[in-house]
């Protein structure tokens, strides 16, 4: 009877991670950047075009990060809610090594808020999206 029922817990066990891996699946879906039409890649050739006007929000990050894949959610979020008042970027720091030094970046994700081609914010590691509001916010931006 007992062996049964731990049998049982197993199982039950078992599905939970399952269906929670299937979740957290989904939830790296939503980071693909290349498929998503409010965020813009940068590089080297448009980084200084792209950054010049407006309020712009620029994310280094790389593809074996894993916090960043996490960041990489948030800021799909914000873009899309946000469109009309803040420009979301994405700099993969392994295409290019030159702005790194440019902008101090020794740890990713990181995240540099522009305004008019300025640095006016500079975030360093995960943050959270009630934390990038707070500093949009503050900036009376968002």
């Amino acid at each position: 009877m007992i062996g049964t029922i731990i049998t049982y817990v197993i199982v039950v066990l078992f599905i939970l991670v399952i269906i929670y891996l299937a979740k957290r699946a989904q939830t790296f879906k939503k980071y693909d950047v290349e498929t998503n039409p409010n965020i813009t890649i940068l590089d080297d050739s448009n980084f200084s075009e792209e950054t010049s006007s407006g309020t712009v929000l620029v994310e280094f990050w790389a593809k074996w990060c894993k916090p960043c894949k996490f960041q990489g959610v948030i800021l799909n979020e914000i873009a899309e809610k946000e469109k009309d008042r803040i420009k979301v970027c994405k700099f993969d720091v392994d295409k290019s090594k030159n702005l790194l030094h440019q902008y101090d970046i020794d740890n990713i994700p990181s995240i540099l808020i522009f305004q008019n081609g300025e640095v006016v914010q500079k975030l360093i590691g995960f943050k959270s999206k009630h934390a990038i509001k707070n500093v949009l916010k503050n900036m009376q931006i968002a």
